[in-house]
């Protein structure tokens, strides 16, 4: 039995410990940000790492990656070959796609597209470019996520 909520017990333990040789950035918890090389460790509760990530944003910086998705109807299987010839032709974006399992709030599998495809990348108007060329290629729609920033 818990005597008081500082009591240091072996679960409370366990979930201090960190990795060997990390390297800790502060925030406003009782919890540091884990460092590994280029791991960054959180908390699952999303408003703390929220917080945390808010509270360290200098050490999350880089390139803006753009990002479309193209669904269609077509099976993933039938439109491989085209797919990777559209990669082929396309070396600065990344492209790739992902069977259909989603399904809607009661259980009931999503039938609007079979294949979603997503294309990324650094440049946006390459990004547009090559998420039209596809949709066209597979009869599908374009889809341009806003940025969650």
């Amino acid at each position: 039995m818990v005597k008081s909520a500082s009591e240091l017990t072996a679960g409370r333990k366990r979930m201090a410990l960190l990795p060997a040789g990390c390297k800790t950035l502060r925030t406003n918890f009782w919890t540091p940000i884990a460092v590994v090389e280029n791991v960054y460790i959180l908390p699952g509760i999303p408003s703390m790492v929220r917080s945390m990530l808010t509270a360290n944003e200098e050490h999350f910086t880089g390139v803006f990656i753009f990002r479309a998705i193209v669904k269609t109807l077509q099976m993933e299987g039938d439109i491989a070959a085209q797919l990777s010839a559209v990669q082929d032709a396309h070396p600065d974006v990344a492209i790739g796609s992902y069977v259909n399992l989603t399904k809607d709030e009661t259980g009931v599998r999503d039938t609007s597209f079979s294949t979603r495809i997503t294309v990324e990348g650094r440049d946006e108007t390459e990004i547009k470019e090559v998420s039209d060329e596809i949709a066209r290629l597979f009869d599908g729609k374009c889809e341009f996520p806003a940025d969650e920033s």
